[in-house]
């Protein structure tokens, strides 16, 4: 009896792993815009509050924080988990 190897079936499993792959992508898209939304709003913030005289302690945290928050991003927008996994 002849046994057969077939290339190239695609197995259930495949699927639901890219459809996996699929949804993580997009929530660590959305991860990656939030935080980006949220370093520039404290650096507005706290530049407003910084040139305003009101808060000048609090404004300089605030810039220097979504400078930080910002670099962060950055960061995780460069070496995402996946990148090692897919080369």
């Amino acid at each position: 009896m002849k046994i057969q190897v077939l290339f190239g079936v695609q197995l259930p499993v495949d699927s639901l792993i890219a459809q996996i792959i699929h949804y993580l992508t997009i929530a660590w898209g959305l991860i990656l815009f939030i935080g980006n939304f949220i370093a520039s709003m404290l650096i507005a913030l706290g530049v407003i509050f910084w040139l305003s005289g009101w808060k000048l302690s609090r404004g300089r945290q605030m810039v220097l924080g979504g400078i930080i928050l910002f670099l962060v991003m950055l960061w995780m927008a460069w070496n995402a988990p996946w990148i090692a996994f897919l080369s």
